[in-house]
């Protein structure tokens, strides 16, 4: 059964980029939003000093003039005390890419620092490419 379930999410990894139909990126993107608490200013991953936490489902804006890049993010922790709150890219260019391997979600992962500090980021899971 294992070796089922390993085999057939190899096989989606390769199936979802051929099957994967054109993104609206006038539309916001429903995907799920993970928080990185780093103890380092602009360090992000796996590293030691680095938590991650899920958070919930969050809708995620596309730059228009930048397809890769997260304008906003809207989250909804999964958490009943937690309430909802937005999430605009600073400017500066306020915005951290993670691999696949630097983050716990397995997934390419883009992120947004919630302060100035570097210290404490929403990182949305890419599921638009």
């Amino acid at each position: 059964m294992k070796r089922f379930l390993f085999l057939s999410h190899i096989i989606s990894q390769f199936l979802v980029p051929v099957v994967a139909h054109p993104v609206d990126f006038s539309k916001p993107i429903e995907t799920t939003c993970l928080q990185m608490t780093s103890n380092q200013y602009g360090v992000g991953g796996l590293g030691e000093g680095i938590k991650w936490e899920i958070l919930g489902a969050c809708d995620v804006e596309i730059d228009p003039s930048n397809k890769g890049l997260v304008k906003s993010l809207t989250v909804y922790p999964y958490q009943k005390e937690r309430s909802s709150f937005y999430l605009e890219r600073i400017k500066n260019g306020l915005h951290q890419g993670l691999k696949p391997y630097q983050n716990p979600s397995g997934r390419l992962v883009h992120c947004l620092w919630r302060t100035k500090k570097h210290l404490k980021a929403i990182c949305a899971i890419n599921n638009w490419h």
